[in-house]
């Protein structure tokens, strides 16, 4: 094992150590029916990212989904997503950003084990429920159409047994009492000026006993139509539009950048016929990268389902997974018999570019194959008892696709290959899943096979062909001419007869029995599997994770305990085995609405096994270990009546080290403490913020002479920011204009270098289907150690968004 092994383990920690500095705090919790906004602050290198995404789930499932982030602006450096599915969760929400660099270094958050130790949120349970209070009006499949409707609400069962001043009625998680009219036995709450879309509505209340009950929490969808369509169709568009002009004091002429889209979601119903469909179109979309722009057409027929362009199916864990795919989706489907089928293109061909060189020969950079994807799924059985499951994925690239420059030149009469290659990939897999006590206690497992060929430029080879070209003799029971069609057969085949290399397994068990969610689960992928059809695989790896979500004092106290531990060399193919542990806990504690307590811990061990002789001057281990400790406070001073507000108070400690060869060892604190208010007599709500991160940065370099690390260069750094923002609330809080200012700074070591950004915006609902927003904004930067660096930006931001 050679020193490029610390490298490696060095680059694991991009995310940590990168020019763009990151900064998220989940949301303490969820209440029932709230909309969840997620936003990812980028504290410095905004300009350096070109996409960010989110991956979500409910805390239990398997799967997650895909969702692109916001992006905000330089003034106001944020990524933002709106999360509208958790609206049905029943336990809480799991998820963690990828960000996506111009450069390519991609860089997750959390930085380790994302998909198997995400960030998590819980959603908060009512504290007593109670079946007394029954919901007369409206019904569940409510719709009305641009007219204002009535809430009913019986409490005859508890008549007696109720402190009738303690009833407390809640409409969209506000406190709408005082317009609720109560009397001893119901509740009528008149609903004015609906907004389509899903409200949520609740009665808590105490009892002459001293207990706190509450009502099951409600929703109504409300479906308002301005504009009469044909076949029930509605939907939403929205335009968004971003200019800013970049001055630096070193250039005569400002930089200007240009960008905008455009997003159409619209469907419809007509008796037994539905559809739906989306478009978003970028002017970022170029022919020189992967496609941006998105289009696709579902059509709905009872027993089928058919969806025409871009479609990101879950076909389980290997054989299709977060893999957008343009072309055909179809799916037949029974109550006890599923058959899906995937066919089309997950990646677009590119052309590679064209450069002279001072000799003024013509060379070219490598391009990018068209490859498509086939995948066949037929599964059997009940999806809420059992299902069995089997599966077939075909990724294949089409060498025709691209032409020869771009992958392939000639020097010296002999043929060079580029990095590109095109490759075939064929997976077989198989899953089982059961679900008992109304699927309180899942389990299930998920088994795979693959066979990869790396480089199918000349096609098939005869057997004697492979043996020459691999000098030893390969043991094959078939012709690989006869197995053509089905996958190509050459030198780059891996690996050639099934084993356990080429083989994953997942097995899992989740349960929910008192409040404690429960999920353990075991992987184990080969070295040599391969899924080009699956995202963010990890390959020769055994992942062991247990995750433990407990609820107690009637939900006030809710606990998060989880064990992972990924270690490669499966099957013993290597000398050496590398193992990464983590623990995390987290405890939330809200003895009363007004007060939260949050305390998480956070540790991940990645070591090998090798032992060190003295002879071994080239031999390295590897040992990094990275903790992090969170703190957190709020209180909601309602007792400020003039301004009740909420405050909140967040403290981490985080330490990365190189145990093994003090190569790093970075140490950071960061204080965040915040102040929102809503004021009483004046139409205004202001945030007042005040971040310092405090960072201990020690580095060595190694020598190739000594062969060791050597030359420690310790550097001390902080960094502060300070924000503040007003935003008014008029027209029936319909127009909200609002001015923020932010103050960044860093010094210590580094080059001290500051920021002042400024936003003058507002938004404004135009009427109930039409939104309207627009935001200026300015940015001063100043470097002290290097003024030529200096410089201003300006952008200006337009959304607007209309339903229909």
């Amino acid at each position: 094992m050679k020193k490029y092994l610390i490298i490696v383990g060095v680059l694991l920690c991009t995310a940590l150590f990168s020019n763009v500095m990151l900064y998220h705090n989940p949301p303490v919790s969820i209440k029932p029916g709230e909309t969840v906004v997620l936003t990812l602050e980028v504290r410095d290198g905004f300009n350096e990212i070109f996409n960010a995404k989110l991956f979500y789930r409910e805390t239990g499932t398997l799967s997650f989904t895909e969702l692109d982030l916001e992006k905000g602006t330089e003034t106001d450096p944020v990524f933002f997503a709106v999360v509208e599915d958790v609206s049905n969760y029943q336990v809480g929400l799991n998820y963690y950003f990828l960000i996506i660099p111009y450069d390519g270094n991609n860089v997750t958050l959390p930085e380790f084990q994302c998909k198997t130790n995400p960030f998590k949120v819980a959603i908060e349970q009512p504290k007593v429920t109670t079946e007394s209070f029954v919901r007369l009006s409206p019904d569940i499949a409510f719709s009305d159409i641009g007219k204002d409707y009535i809430i009913a609400i019986s409490m005859f069962s508890i008549e007696s047994d109720i402190d009738h001043s303690s009833v407390k009625f809640y409409y969209d998680l506000e406190d709408v009492t005082d317009a609720a009219k109560i009397f001893s036995n119901m509740i009528i709450y008149e609903v004015e000026k609906t907004e389509p879309g899903r409200h949520f509505y609740y009665v808590a209340a105490d009892l002459t006993d001293g207990r706190k009950v509450e009502s099951e929490h409600w929703m109504t969808d409300v479906k308002i139509k301005t504009i009469d369509l044909p076949m029930n169709i509605r939907g939403k568009a929205t335009f968004n539009s971003y200019l800013s002009s970049f001055n630096k004091d070193s250039e005569d002429e400002a930089e200007n950048d240009k960008r905008a889209n455009f997003l159409l979601n619209f469907q419809g119903n007509k008796d037994w016929f539905r559809f739906k469909s989306k478009m978003y179109l970028s002017s970022l979309e170029t022919s020189s990268a992967q496609a941006i722009n998105r289009f696709n057409l579902a059509l709905q027929v009872p027993h089928f389902d058919l969806v025409a362009g871009d479609h990101t199916s879950d076909y389980g864990s290997f054989i299709l997974n977060c893999k957008n795919v343009w072309g055909i989706h179809t799916k037949l489907h029974f109550e006890n018999f599923r058959l899906f089928v995937t066919y089309g293109n997950s990646k677009r061909n590119i052309d590679g570019k064209a450069y002279s060189d001072t000799t003024d020969i013509t060379s070219y950079t490598a391009g990018t194959f068209r490859r498509k994807t086939m995948v066949f799924r037929t599964e059997v059985g009940n999806t809420k008892s059992f299902v069995w499951g089997l599966g077939i994925s075909k990724n294949k690239d089409d060498i025709g696709s691209l032409h020869k420059k771009y992958y392939q030149y000639v020097v010296d009469d002999t043929i060079v290959t580029m990095t590109v290659t095109p490759k075939d990939n064929i997976i077989f897999g198989s899953d089982i899943r059961l679900a008992l006590f109304k699927q309180r206690f899942v389990c299930g497992a998920e088994a795979a096979m693959s066979f990869h060929n790396n480089d199918i430029t000349e096609g098939t080879m005869s057997l004697d062909e492979i043996e020459d070209n691999l000098g030893h003799e390969v043991d094959l029971p078939f012709d690989p001419e006869t197995i053509s069609d089905f996958i190509i057969v050459n030198e780059y085949m891996e690996p050639f007869m099934p084993g356990f290399s080429n083989s994953a397994f997942k097995t899992f068990i989740r349960s929910f029995f008192y409040n404690n969610l429960l999920n353990i689960s075991y992987t184990a992928i080969g070295s040599s599997f391969n899924s080009l059809s699956s995202s963010y695989l990890q390959k020769d790896a055994r992942i062991i994770n247990v995750n433990d979500n407990i609820n107690l004092l009637n939900n006030k106290l809710s606990m998060n305990l989880s064990f992972n531990i990924i270690s490669d060399n499966l099957y013993e193919e290597k000398d050496v085995t590398t193992k990464t542990t983590t623990y995390f806990a987290q405890v939330l504690f809200r003895p009363t609405d007004q007060i939260f307590y949050k305390i998480g811990f956070n540790n991940n061990t990645s070591k090998d096994n090798m032992e060190i002789t003295e002879d071994d001057t080239l031999e390295t281990t590897y040992d990094i270990n990275s903790m992090n400790l969170t703190l957190g406070f709020g209180y909601h001073a309602q007792n400020f009546s003039f301004a009740p507000t909420r405050f909140i108070l967040n403290f981490c400690n985080s330490a990365n080290t190189d145990e093994a060869n003090k190569s790093f060892d970075y140490k950071k604190n960061n204080i965040i403490l915040s102040a929102k208010s809503k004021f009483e007599e004046i139409p205004l709500k202001t945030t007042l913020s005040y971040s310092l991160n405090l960072n201990d940065d020690k580095t060595s370099t190694y020598n190739d002479t000594l062969s060791e690390w050597v030359d420690p260069i310790q550097e001390k750094s902080k960094y502060h920011s300070f924000y503040m923002k007003g935003e008014f609330l008029l027209l029936e809080e319909k127009f909200k204009p609002y001015l923020d200012f932010r103050y960044t700074a860093f010094g210590g070591d580094i080059n001290s270098q500051a920021s002042q950004m400024f936003n003058l915006g507002t938004s404004y609902n135009i009427d109930k289907d039409t939104f309207l927003s627009t935001v200026f904004g300015l940015k001063l930067y100043q470097n002290k150690d290097y003024e030529e660096d200096n410089y201003s930006s300006f952008n200006w931001k337009f959304r607007l968004t209309r339903k229909f």
